[in-house]
């Protein structure tokens, strides 16, 4: 028995692919205008190398001071009272095949209208570095973006980043908050895997 008539069904169905296509869209993010097919091509490009299976996500074991400062810069670069877009590298050192020790990176850039830009810089550097016999890899890990505020001391990593997808599926935006911590010990620093 049909308790709707012709005219009812069509509006169930309608409401029907309606909230699909409003569900769809909540859950599946839409690549923006900004980012297409050869941005996203550049970005695979500089992504780096898995990193080695011995190393936990969460290890920070700091690379040689005097590497970071001369070659590599701080581990935690990002402009101040800003929101940019950021990105969180891996990177590694190998001595005989071996990895000695690693190290988080976080770059941010308020002027990147890519993630890739906030780190191209870096990768650059990583890929021509070679100290002692010791040679570097990195693994950019993903992204999102920071609002850092000096006036209330407080910091904000929250997003996800289009070029950079988490390379595990999970945000790690509390490995970021760490490397940004040490950087700056006295401000409130918050995450969100909400918004972009």
């Amino acid at each position: 028995m049909d308790f709707f008539g012709d005219e009812q069904h069509i509006n169930i169905n309608l409401a029907a692919q309606q909230i699909d296509t409003h569900l769809e869209s909540a859950v599946t993010p839409k690549i923006n205008s900004t980012t297409n097919a050869q941005d996203l091509k550049e970005a695979q490009e500089i992504r780096g190398e898995e990193p080695p299976k011995g190393i936990r996500p969460d290890s920070q074991a700091q690379l040689p001071v005097s590497i970071i400062k001369k070659h590599i810069g701080n581990n935690c670069e990002i402009d101040q009272d800003a929101t940019q877009k950021y990105t969180l590298i891996r990177t590694w050192v190998l001595k005989n095949e071996e990895t000695v020790e690693s190290s988080l990176l976080v770059r941010g850039n308020r002027f990147a209208e890519y993630h890739k830009e906030t780190c191209r810089s870096l990768i650059h550097t990583i890929n021509n570095l070679e100290v002692g016999g010791m040679s570097f890899r990195y693994s950019v890990l993903g992204g999102g973006r920071i609002k850092h505020d000096s006036a209330t001391k407080t910091i904000l990593i929250y997003g996800y980043s289009y070029g950079f997808p988490w390379r595990d599926g999970e945000f790690r935006h509390d490995l970021a908050k760490k490397v940004v911590l040490e950087r700056f010990p006295e401000f409130n620093v918050e995450t969100s895997n909400a918004g972009y």
